[in-house]
């Protein structure tokens, strides 16, 4: 089963995200800001084959995320997809692609499916 970890800290967005992934029949993982993210992924309990990255959260913005992300040893082969409602394209460097949010889930797993394949 492919994983894609959902980084968002909106409560709602982010539960209505994971379910939308999980009926479709995906693991999802869920952290509510980057540097939650990033704990999960140096635990490398799970290999997420997508983030979906939010770029306005506390404690670690998605703009942090990305810098600190890339001194992952698996940043080459991660997918960073950022969904959010204000972008600069300065922000987003090291994204494999930028959505503006809100999001159709139909869009959302057009996404998943181009970066990870099908479930």
């Amino acid at each position: 089963m492919k994983t894609v970890l959902v980084v968002e800290d909106t409560e709602d967005l982010r539960d209505l995200f994971v379910e939308v992934l999980r009926r479709e029949g995906y693991r999802a993982l869920a952290a509510e800001n980057g540097q939650a993210a990033l704990d999960i992924l140096r635990s490398g309990a799970d290999e997420p084959c997508l983030v979906l990255l939010d770029m306005m959260m506390p404690v670690m913005d998605g703009k942090m995320f990305l810098k600190h992300v890339r001194t992952l040893q698996r940043a080459a082969t991660l997918s960073i997809v950022v969904l959010s409602a204000a972008m600069n394209a300065r922000d987003v460097r090291g994204a494999a692609a930028c959505v503006k949010k809100p999001v159709a889930p139909d869009v959302l797993l057009a996404l998943v499916r181009e970066h990870c394949g099908p479930p």
